[in-house]
């Protein structure tokens, strides 16, 4: 799933934030080298035990890191039973509300670690919008 790994390197870029790592220092490839092999969970209770994050947002990257290990070694999905698809155990992600409610969750967990960002590509989909209506 790609959204794991993309949670993941947003962990990984916090992380290395937190920790004062920049691309500069001479740390920055040891640290990296670390996260690298740590899993997604570990490297939320790192940030736990750095920052304040929100419940919500940790239920979202265990859940996250639960679908995924369902998923993860399966060549033929249509055998993961329904248990194993339930995002919180309650949405099945293999339904359309169930994904859409998977996606915004994710999109939760983007913004409350990289709010920046996240506003200027949401101004420049606006943009890029407006631009396509003028046409």
């Amino acid at each position: 799933m790609i959204e794991y790994v993309e949670v993941d390197d947003l962990l990984n870029r916090t992380i290395l934030r937190s920790l004062g790592v920049n691309r500069r220092t001479r740390s920055h490839g040891v640290t990296k080298a670390l996260l690298d092999g740590a899993y997604l969970l570990q490297k939320l209770d790192v940030l736990e035990s750095t920052m304040s994050v929100d419940r919500s947002i940790a239920s979202n990257i265990r859940a996250l890191n639960t679908i995924r290990n369902s998923f993860a070694h399966r060549y033929d999905l249509s055998g993961v039973p329904k248990s194993k698809r339930l995002h919180k155990g309650k949405r099945d992600v293999a339904t359309r509300r169930g994904l859409k409610v998977f996606r915004s969750d994710m999109y939760d967990v983007h913004s409350f670690f990289e709010p920046k960002t996240l506003k200027i590509a949401n101004e420049l989909v606006a943009s890029q919008k407006q631009r396509n209506r003028i046409k």
